[in-house]
């Protein structure tokens, strides 16, 4: 899964910790920054918001966070998450295959998947290692690794 934007295309996060890390806002709220006629409210709103995206648990809950206070303090964009799409070779032509049907695979580094012979997987990730995955009852376990 990502979080992605729809302002800042070049934006996005699979790891919730660094998403966190980007968008918890470092500096404090002044009366001087701000331009409304309450700011003891503004600032409510900003505590919520700084604990809100510090609690979080998951892509989704920083996502919910960030669209309800995008408004006021962000650029007033909308955050979701996406699955991503990994290339699938199944021995006679290219589709994409999405995350949930990896189910059980480690994402990291994916490049490509390919079928292989008895209800496996091949998947070949960025850094040259091969895993091999066995389906079982409808998830990839057992996973083998070649270097």
């Amino acid at each position: 899964m990502k979080l992605v934007n729809d302002f800042d295309k070049e934006v996005e996060f699979e790891s919730l910790e660094e998403a966190k890390k980007y968008y918890y806002p470092e500096t404090e709220m002044t009366e001087e920054d701000y331009t409304g006629d309450n700011f003891t409210e503004y600032l409510k709103k900003w505590e919520e918001y700084k604990k809100g995206i510090k609690e979080v648990k998951s892509l989704q809950e920083l996502a919910d966070v960030l669209n309800k206070y995008s408004d006021e303090f962000q650029n007033g964009s909308k955050w979701e998450i996406i699955e991503q799409k990994f290339d699938y070779f199944n021995g006679n032509d290219w589709k994409k295959v999405s995350e949930s049907w990896l189910d059980g695979v480690n994402l990291d580094g994916l490049k490509e998947v390919f079928e292989d012979v008895n209800n496996h997987i091949k998947c070949v990730y960025k850094d040259g290692k091969e895993v091999y995955y066995e389906n079982i009852h409808g998830t990839w376990g057992f996973p083998t690794v070649f270097r």
